[in-house]
């Protein structure tokens, strides 16, 4: 179960009329400095807390006694001049298990205290004052970047050995080393507190826990936060749903590797724990894994860009485009040279079709493998065994192998995104040759004037409807010397002829190829302003992002 599904925001500085869909187990929100990052962190986290009476976990407090809530200092600092009071408003959408209403809408008013003229807080919009109506009784850890003042800098802190039980303590001593890649033997943990700060150690037979770097540090407070929803979830069996975990910077003192260790421990402890992990990042490492790594699936990947003054949101990037913008590239500079995904085939004849159903904008961005030609069972075989190299480049078979005789099971084609079938219930060869076979000798196809290419000539050798797949592929070839190799003037009838099928299949091949361009990190086709920057030819067009990629026009070509 996802907590937050999605958070609309009508209006909060320079968010404006925005909605961001957030179901998912790890949530990253990437931008430039100055893009809102952490003002919409904070908002996600805002309404939730443990501090309603009567609620089974009214509290509730973390291993080091802290409450589950995010204080409103940790997240916004407020001006008078540009964050009056009623200009702010956002609605979460939540599970119904966490939430009855599902909608909770939060704004800014004003805290009534007398104390000062400008006191703003957020409260929900509800103004009927029901039980219920508070804030969403939900545990979360704020984990803002007071968790990253270097120990060295402070001059009163405590240590002491927290009460971890036994199995908490091995947690922490086996994170603590996958994260950062240690083989370092821990002797003890320790609790190190001061004000803003609370965090876990190790002491070592040659370190103790006052002088860990920051790096451990940061990883000590991140594994603390863990333990804590663990030990909330054994004490309450029945009320725990799940919590939220944000962090600020969560890159911030780690090194590259580290930091794909630290995703790794998100995404398990996600799944153990019922968590949604939020954070904020400008690290090209960790963006770059949530783009291509096995866990791309699991989430939500949340740019934002200023422009004008406003700032927008983008969910669906390529790591192309996120890697231009925070480096400051031009994405369409170097287009035609971007990296290009495979396109595996039976046979050339298989690609003699492709060639001619796909567009010369498509085709830009792929690299046929012409001179691999296996069987279809060589092919479910690699794909099976999850052969990296056919996983992450697509897989093209004939029209049987999903619609004739020699189907392959439903549940190994819907297993695999980066499959595809040419058009037809047969292999390509036969398939044309029951197109022409079937053809009147009449028909236009067919050279009028004596001596052309007419259907007597097409099968010359043939007296009757053949159905033997080496004689059809024998009867193919001889037809080469007369029209051209591989027959591409059968293909563009055969496309004439069946263009909903045709479309058909080039809608499945965009969407197999945006799979592994989403997958991988290449240059996604289904953009259509991107679309543009990829012909110059085309750079007028204005038809839908499908149309565009669309491979033949009206006569097969």
């Amino acid at each position: 179960m996802h907590i937050i599904k999605k958070i609309s925001i009508k209006k909060f500085r320079a968010f404006e009329n925005i909605e961001i869909l957030l179901d998912r187990n790890v949530i990253a929100i990437a931008g430039q400095n100055g893009a809102m990052k952490t003002t919409l962190l904070g908002m996600l986290a805002q309404p939730f807390s443990l501090a309603t009476k009567g609620h089974q976990m009214f509290g509730a407090k973390t291993i080091e006694g802290a409450k589950f809530g995010s204080d409103l200092q940790d997240k916004f600092k407020f001006s008078p001049k540009f964050d009056p009071i009623g200009s702010h408003e956002w609605t979460l959408t939540v599970a119904p298990d966490i939430y009855v209403k599902q909608d909770f809408t939060c704004v800014s008013i004003d805290r009534n205290t007398g104390k000062r003229d400008y006191d703003l807080r957020f409260w929900s919009n509800d103004k009927s004052r029901k039980a219920g109506t508070g804030y969403i009784q939900c545990p979360v850890v704020f984990l803002s970047l007071k968790r990253l003042l270097p120990l060295g800098e402070i001059v009163e802190i405590k240590e002491d050995s927290i009460s971890l039980n036994e199995s908490e303590i091995a947690f922490y001593k086996e994170w603590h080393n996958k994260i950062l890649i240690s083989t370092d033997s821990i002797n003890s943990v320790h609790h190190l507190s001061a004000k803003d700060k609370s965090s876990l150690g190790p002491e070592t037979s040659n370190t103790d826990a006052l002088t860990i770097s920051s790096g451990q540090d940061n990883i000590g407070r991140i594994i603390l936060a863990v333990l804590s929803f663990g030990r909330l979830k054994n004490q309450f069996p029945e009320a725990y749903k799940g919590g939220m975990i944000f962090i600020d910077e969560v890159e911030t003192t780690l090194y590259p590797a580290a930091q794909i260790k630290l995703l790794e421990f998100m995404f398990k402890e996600a799944s153990q724990l019922n968590l949604q992990f939020f954070f904020t990042t400008h690290s090209k490492t960790i963006l770059e894994y949530l783009k291509k790594s096995k866990y791309s699936r699991e989430t939500a990947l949340i740019y934002l860009k200023k422009r004008g003054n406003l700032i927008e949101s983008f969910p669906n990037l390529s790591w192309a485009q996120i890697d231009a913008h925070l480096t400051m590239d031009l994405l369409g500079s170097s287009i035609l040279n971007v990296p290009k995904i495979k396109v595996y085939g039976e046979d050339v004849v298989a690609f003699a079709f492709l060639q001619k159903l796909l567009s010369t904008k498509l085709r830009t961005f792929l690299d046929f493998q012409r001179s691999i030609s296996l069987s279809s069972g060589h092919y479910k075989a690699l794909l099976e065994k999850n052969v990296s190299e056919f996983t992450n480049n697509i897989v093209m078979l004939d029209g049987d192998m999903k619609r004739g005789a020699n189907k392959l099971p439903a549940r190994f084609i819907n297993r695999f995104k980066n499959l595809i079938f040419l058009p037809g219930v047969f292999f390509p060869e036969k398939l044309l040759f029951d197109e022409l076979w079937n053809l009147p000798d009449d028909d236009d196809f067919w050279a009028k004037e004596p001596g052309g290419y007419d259907k007597q000539k097409c099968f010359i050798n043939i007296s009757q409807q053949i159905t033997d797949k080496n004689e059809i592929k024998t009867w193919f070839s001889a037809q080469e010397k007369y029209i051209g190799k591989n027959c591409a003037r059968f293909i563009s009838f055969y496309i004439k002829r069946h263009p909903q099928e045709c479309n058909d299949f080039c809608c499945a091949f965009l969407a197999a190829y945006n799979f592994i361009a989403e997958k991988t990190g290449f240059y996604l086709l289904s953009e259509k302003e991107f679309l543009k920057k990829a012909s110059v030819e085309d750079e007028a067009d204005t038809k839908c992002p499908c149309e565009d990629a669309l491979l033949f026009d009206s006569e097969g070509n």
